[in-house]
């Protein structure tokens, strides 16, 4: 046997142990007659500071269909960590209640290919530190 890879108990299809591409976390990598490795719905984002000053800033989040299908949908959901508030959105509509917030496409950018990454830019408001948010979650729907 391949010495990269390893049985599966009760299985019978060897696993191919690999890093994650987003996470640089072990996955297993199916074997051709396994299981797929890479859910039907699924999606990911990044959220990323592009420029800010005295009282405000702007930022981009992206979506990436990361599933194996096409997607219709999707919703994000972050916390700002100190006392951002989202002033403007493009691409998206933005809701915010206290530091909750939650991004939804518009009719033009709902429906995502397979790993086809959408973006929506924000402008926005702050006080003492700004630290991003620690993560983002997505929620997809398929199409």
């Amino acid at each position: 046997m391949d010495p990269g890879l390893l049985p599966r108990p009760g299985r019978g299809d060897p696993v191919r142990r690999e890093l994650g591409p987003e996470t640089g976390v072990p996955r297993d990598r199916r074997s051709p007659a396994g299981d797929p490795e890479v859910p039907a719905v699924a999606c990911s984002a990044t959220y990323t500071v592009q420029n800010r000053w005295t009282t405000g800033f702007t930022a981009q989040v992206s979506v990436r269909n990361t599933g194996n299908a096409p997607l219709n949908g999707w919703t994000l959901r972050w916390t700002y960590a100190a006392d951002e508030r989202v002033t403007q959105a493009w691409n998206a509509t933005v809701t915010q209640s206290a530091a909750e917030v939650t991004a939804s496409p518009l009719s033009y950018n709902a429906a995502i290919p397979r790993a086809v990454r959408p973006s929506s830019d924000s402008t926005g408001a702050w006080s003492g530190a700004h630290p991003p948010p620690a993560g983002i979650r997505c929620d997809a729907t398929a199409s």
